[in-house]
């Protein structure tokens, strides 16, 4: 990725009202992040199977937490 690129997306993302998405993932689990193409949902969620953008992958279950995984992004 370029580093225009790079810029082009930390623009984006911090342009996003976090406080309507904190709002519909605590509401519903889920947020509608305006303005992202369906190719970039696709590249994100075909990311997920790959261990170098995330830092830990924590499993629900063993947590007490239900069913599934969460994975955290690595820094920064």
């Amino acid at each position: 990725m370029t580093t225009t690129a790079t810029a082009e997306i930390a623009m984006r993302v911090s342009a996003l009202d976090w406080r309507r998405v904190g709002g519909q993932l605590d509401q519903h689990g889920s947020a509608v992040v305006p303005g992202l193409a369906p190719e970039e949902c696709e590249a994100l969620a075909a990311m997920y199977t790959a261990e170098a953008p995330f830092r830990s992958r924590i499993e629900m279950g063993r947590h007490g937490f239900g069913r599934g995984e969460y994975k955290y992004f690595a820094y920064p």
